[in-house]
C-alpha cells in the first residue's frame, strides 16, 4: 500500500502569492509541510492498525518506509509492504506447547475477536509457532499465517483517519511555515 502526498501547480502559485517578495521560498516551505504531514500520517496509520489488530508497533515500523519531499521534488510518500504474519505473532491462547491438549487453540487477530482454529497446535520450531497438519499423518505440518501489515492498513477506518490527519497537519504546518517566513522577513 502506498500513500502519496502531492501538491498541484495551482496550489504552488497560491502559496507564492501569499509569500509576495519571497515566493522563491515556496518549494522549501511546501516540502517542510509535506514531510511533517507524512510523519503524522505514518504515526496515525500505526495507531489505527494497533487499535484494530493485535500487532506490535515494531512490526508496523519494519513494514513502513517513508520517502520525504525536497524543494526539488514536491512529492512525499509512505510505502507499506510485507508478507503475511504468522498467527503466533498475534494473541494466542494458550501459549504453551502441550501434546496432549484436547481443546483447540484460540487466536485473536482483531481486537475484540478470537476464535478456535480447528486442527491447530503450538510447536516449538525455532520459537513458538502455530502449526497444522496437512495430512492425517504426523508429518508434514505447515505454519499458519494471518494478514499482512498492508492488508491491515487498507482497513477503511484506519486509512481514512490517516489521510485526514495527514491533510490536517499539512495545512497547519503550511500556515505555520508561511507565518514564520513572512514574520521574520528573511
Amino acid at each position: 500500500m502506498v500513500v502519496t502526498v502531492d501538491v498541484d501547480e495551482h496550489r504552488i502559485r497560491e502559496i507564492q502569492q501569499k509569500l509576495g517578495d519571497m515566493q522563491n521560498k515556496a518549494p522549501v516551505i511546501i516540502s517542510r509541510a509535506m514531510n511533517r504531514s507524512i510523519t503524522a500520517l505514518s504515526t496515525e496509520l500505526t495507531k489505527g492498525i494497533r487499535s484494530k489488530y493485535h500487532v506490535k508497533a515494531g512490526q508496523i515500523k519494519d513494514a513502513t518506509k517513508k520517502t520525504n519531499a525536497s524543494p526539488g521534488n514536491l512529492s512525499a510518500q509512505v510505502n507499506i509492504s510485507g508478507k503475511p504474519i504468522g498467527l503466533d505473532k498475534f494473541k494466542v491462547t494458550p501459549k504453551t506447547v502441550n501434546p496432549r491438549r484436547k481443546s483447540p487453540i484460540k487466536v485473536a487477530v482483531k481486537k475484540g475477536g478470537g476464535a478456535p482454529v480447528k486442527g491447530a497446535f503450538n510447536a516449538n520450531v525455532n520459537g513458538l509457532k502455530v502449526m497444522r497438519r496437512t495430512t492425517k499423518k504426523r508429518l508434514p505440518i505447515e505454519r499458519l499465517y494471518g494478514p499482512a501489515i498492508p492488508q491491515m492498513a487498507k482497513n477503511e477506518e484506519v486509512a481514512n483517519a490517516a489521510r485526514r490527519r495527514g491533510g490536517q497537519v499539512f495545512e497547519d504546518r503550511l500556515k505555520h511555515e508561511i507565518r514564520r517566513l513572512v514574520g521574520s522577513g528573511t
